[in-house]
């Protein structure tokens, strides 16, 4: 007959084998869970990193508007001071821009020569006619 003795211990030493290939399928498990991990973590990082260079765009662009909401507020004031002002002849020759009736306010008359006026586009004029 069989020897009992000697199939129990084949039995444990199958048992055995089954159990060191669990524990080395476990540890390529572990292994591939900690490869996947280190790659998560690489494109959490990268993530991370493009979401960052989208706010200092969105920074600079915010920036930007802002630089640019001024220059139409500079432009618009410009525009309503130049709109109260008339190109007039006050002599043969001579043009001067003065302000226009009714638009003064209380304001003295003013006079600007158009280059003067041009080169000092968000100076008022100050020049008396």
């Amino acid at each position: 007959m069989v020897d009992m003795t000697a199939i129990t211990g084949m039995a444990t030493s199958l048992r055995a084998a089954v159990e060191i290939t669990k524990a080395m399928k476990d540890v390529r498990d572990a292994n591939l869970i900690q490869t996947k991990t280190f790659e998560l973590t690489r494109e959490i990082l990268a993530a991370r990193s493009y979401a960052m260079e989208a706010m200092a765009a969105q920074s600079a662009l915010l920036t930007r508007v802002g630089e640019l909401e001024e220059k139409i507020v500079a432009l618009e004031t410009w525009n309503a001071e130049k709109s109260r002002y008339q190109l007039k002849s006050i002599q043969s020759g001579v043009m001067v821009y003065a302000l226009k009736e009714g638009l003064d306010g209380g304001e003295e008359p003013t006079t600007c020569v158009p280059h003067a006026t041009i080169a000092a586009k968000n100076r008022s004029c100050k020049r008396k006619f």
